[in-house]
């Protein structure tokens, strides 16, 4: 897949993770660009909500480059801010937002508006559109400048609901399943949900400070959905998003762009150090404390994640314990063989018992593991780990622990 992004400039452009930049800078040919939308149909179609007040079509090439295909024409004298695609039975229609407080409905086969939605309000802007469609209907979700998200009828154009749970612009909304989230400038995200043709509020939860910028639905291997947002405040939130009920009942997750657990940690006793970068970590042997001249980290050993996910830490205790955990899957307990040139590892009986954890400490021949809702300790002998205590805590996911003396 590829990733594309746009400026209030008007221009387009890839975003190359690999290499750290961005290439193939394209004029979006319609002022500044509200929202990019992809086409799920045709995946190498990428459609811009322009300032113009139209919905520009460019195609991507195999390299990634982008060309000029052609316009549809939403509305004359107002921005088109947001759009989605709506399936209406054999037909395909676009419902795009735009700030004169309006809703259009634009046939994909004609490009023409067959439908226009009003929303009630002093002045406002549809910030943000979803669709919810099956075989017999069709429900547009809109959020607004008023803080209201308003549920319609995608067939005919009545209002379904009105909810006024934002105190502030609504600026995204997301679908999945029967449940409507929808979050924006007043840094809450409500679900909505429907049960029986008749839509309610079910939850809410603030755990951003700023506003929320973005919303999108992920779903796992077995289908379960799981809510994302974006923030100003440079974090992302996950949410069960299954139910209103699940929404409601599970916190939400939150993910820093910062670790949780440091990078890099050293034991003074072995002189080794480890660098944890995610899919492996890296053993370096430290100079010694001693050496008159210092001298530069001889990288010794690396160890890989036990699992699909990223490794959560990387640590080595007293006596050469090497722990390595993913917090997901397993957490990885080894005893460090020095030779004096290289180091290898060798088992620890009860370590294949070792639950998931987040972070580990280990003093005076005791290890600690943060592990989901609860703390672990094992007692450590010279080739053997066996349970000493498990204690149930408040924090759902600990990601920092010490063991102090005594």
């Amino acid at each position: 897949g590829r990733c594309y992004g746009a400026t209030a400039s008007g221009i387009i452009f890839e975003v190359d993770f690999n290499e750290g930049r961005i290439h193939h800078e394209t004029d979006g040919l319609g002022g500044a660009v509200w929202q990019l939308l992809a086409d799920a149909r045709a995946p190498a179609r990428l459609n811009t909500c322009c300032d113009d007040g139209s919905i520009r079509v460019f195609e991507c090439d195999e390299q990634g480059a982008l060309s000029y295909t052609g316009a549809l024409r939403v509305a004359t004298g107002a921005r088109c801010l947001c759009a989605a695609w709506a399936e209406l039975g054999d037909s395909r229609a676009l419902f795009a937002g735009c700030d004169d407080g309006t809703l259009r409905r634009i046939d994909s086969n004609t490009g023409r508006s067959s439908l226009r939605l009003t929303v009630d309000g002093d002045s406002p802007r549809v910030w943000s559109v979803a669709t919810l469609c099956d075989a017999t209907s069709c429900t547009v979700a809109s959020g607004d400048s008023t803080g209201a998200v308003c549920l319609w009828d995608g067939v005919v154009g009545s209002l379904l609901r009105r909810f006024a749970r934002h105190d502030a612009d609504v600026l995204c909304v997301a679908i999945a399943g029967d449940c409507v989230f929808a979050a924006g400038a007043d840094s809450k995200v409500v679900c909505l949900e429907r049960h029986a043709d008749e839509w309610s509020f079910a939850a809410a939860h603030r755990p951003h400070v700023l506003d929320v910028r973005a919303l999108c639905v992920s779903e796992d291997a077995e289908g379960r959905p799981t809510l994302l947002s974006g923030a100003l405040d440079a974090k992302l939130c996950a949410y069960a998003a299954s139910n209103g009920r699940s929404f409601a009942e599970r916190r939400p997750a939150r993910l820093w762009p910062f670790p949780g657990t440091p990078c890099v940690r050293a034991c003074d006793a072995t002189r080794l150090a480890t660098c944890n970068h995610g899919a492996h970590a890296d053993v370096w042997r430290l100079a010694s404390s001693s050496d008159a001249a210092p001298a530069d980290p001889i990288l010794a050993l690396r160890v890989t994640a036990p699992g699909p996910h990223n490794l959560a830490f990387a640590c080595v205790f007293d006596g050469g314990l090497l722990m390595v955990g993913d917090g997901a899957t397993r957490t990885r307990c080894m005893r460090l063989i020095d030779d004096g040139d290289a180091l290898s590892t060798e088992r620890v009986a009860g370590a294949r018992r070792l639950p998931p954890s987040l972070a580990a400490a280990s003093n005076d021949g005791v290890l600690v593991l943060a592990c989901a809702g609860r703390i672990v300790a094992y007692d450590v002998s010279q080739n053997e780990l066996t349970p000493r205590c498990s204690i149930a805590c408040a924090c759902p996911a600990p990601a920092l622990l010490t063991v102090r003396d005594g």
